[in-house]
């Protein structure tokens, strides 16, 4: 009956170990701006931002920072279940450079989440024309914050789309505590 025990209690931990994560709770509304400005928050000098039909990475729609002499930006505040709970943040950005010899004299784009600056790019450390993928995994540093998207770009425009913040949901502990309370029941009788 113990050996069965014990086998049983090692099946059971190589199922928890080989159960796959589920995908997690998305926080972000409306990352893709399929729904225009919905969910978020503009603010800054925001005569030149719009919502892009022609420079979607995925979708029908991206958000256009084009702030001439000023920054723009866009921002969520976000809710998760616990301070230090893990966090997948990813984006997508272009550095829209349609006439290079005129770049600068201002370009940048800048993320924070919860005050923390994530990333911080210059027309001299972009890549022009394409959209780049941006993630990082991050704790949350409180049960609310905001995620910030603040840009100036006095010649073109920075093009956004795709921003997720996933909370991946924990694996169930239900396959995980018999074995673990067969291991110490065997021990203790061992």
């Amino acid at each position: 009956m113990r050996k069965l025990f014990v086998l049983f209690a090692i099946v059971m931990c190589t199922l928890w170990i080989a159960t796959p994560a589920k995908a997690g709770t998305e926080l972000v509304t409306n990352g893709g701006f399929e729904l225009g400005y919905t969910g978020w928050t503009q603010g800054g000098d925001t005569s030149f931002d719009f919502i892009d039909p022609a420079r979607a990475h995925s979708g029908l729609y991206a958000a256009d920072f084009g702030a001439l002499g000023d920054t723009s930006s866009l921002s969520q505040t976000l809710t998760a279940t616990n301070v230090g709970e893990s966090l997948a943040v990813s984006f997508w950005v272009a550095y829209d450079l349609l006439n290079p010899e005129l770049a600068g004299p201002v370009s940048t784009f800048v993320v924070t989440l919860g005050g923390n600056q994530l990333l911080s790019l210059s027309d001299a450390t972009a890549t022009a024309g394409s959209y780049v993928e941006y993630s990082f995994d991050l704790t949350a540093p409180s049960t609310s914050f905001n995620l910030t998207f603040t840009a100036e770009n006095d010649n073109d425009f920075w093009s956004l789309d795709d921003v997720s913040v996933i909370a991946p949901e924990p694996q169930t502990l239900i396959l995980l505590t018999p074995a673990l309370a067969g291991l110490v029941l065997l021990r203790r009788r061992g």
